[in-house]
């Protein structure tokens, strides 16, 4: 278990997880992995999702610096995605890469910040609250992912400048807002 403030290390040779909860009710800071660890945070469920969850009474804030693998095998690729449900008031940033034959779901009213060029490959939905995408993506990665992004409510947001999202095409579904400078490939479609 961390405690505020503390780093937990994936270690060199990674670990894998079903779930991350975080239920904290102080403004602390959690950080999950380095930047110089070479071990990966993978995703497997085991049949059911997997996700990360950030209850409604969560001040914490947790950045993720390692790597995320979303686990994959022939028969359930795009079939699991990686649920992102974030009802606290704190940040959830994702500084390092992901990557699998599956897609990211956001939900909840709280704010995921994506940092990495990720490469899963099945998509980027949300539902609620706000993302914020700090890189430029290009055809084979990004902060989205590749694939199509879902917006069907909530916030997306350009931040440190402008993001130009080459890798992805945008639909829309519901009531959705765009924040900052964002380009997209293709065109967007209303769903």
């Amino acid at each position: 278990s961390a405690q505020g403030g503390k780093t937990v290390g994936s270690g060199n040779s990674g670990v894998t997880v079903g779930n991350i909860t975080v239920s904290r009710n102080t403004a602390d800071t959690f950080t999950l992995g380095k930047t110089s660890e070479t071990g990966k945070i993978t995703f497997n469920g085991g049949g059911a999702g997997t996700g990360i969850f950030m209850t409604n009474d969560s001040k914490a804030t947790m950045i993720i610096a390692s790597n995320i693998v979303l686990y994959t095998t022939s028969s359930n690729a795009g079939q699991l995605p990686l649920s992102i449900d974030h009802n606290g008031t704190g940040l959830l940033l994702i500084n390092g890469n992901i990557e699998g034959m599956q897609g990211v779901y956001k939900t909840g009213t709280g704010t995921l910040v994506l940092n990495g060029q990720n490469r899963f490959a099945y998509g980027f939905n949300q539902e609620g609250g706000t993302t914020q995408v700090g890189v430029d993506g290009t055809f084979a990665s990004g902060p989205l992912g590749v694939g199509e992004v879902v917006l069907k409510g909530g916030t997306l947001e350009a931040i440190n400048g402008v993001r130009d999202l080459a890798g992805n095409t945008l639909a829309f579904d519901g009531t959705i807002k765009i924040k900052g400078d964002l380009s997209f490939s293709g065109t967007g479609n209303a769903k």
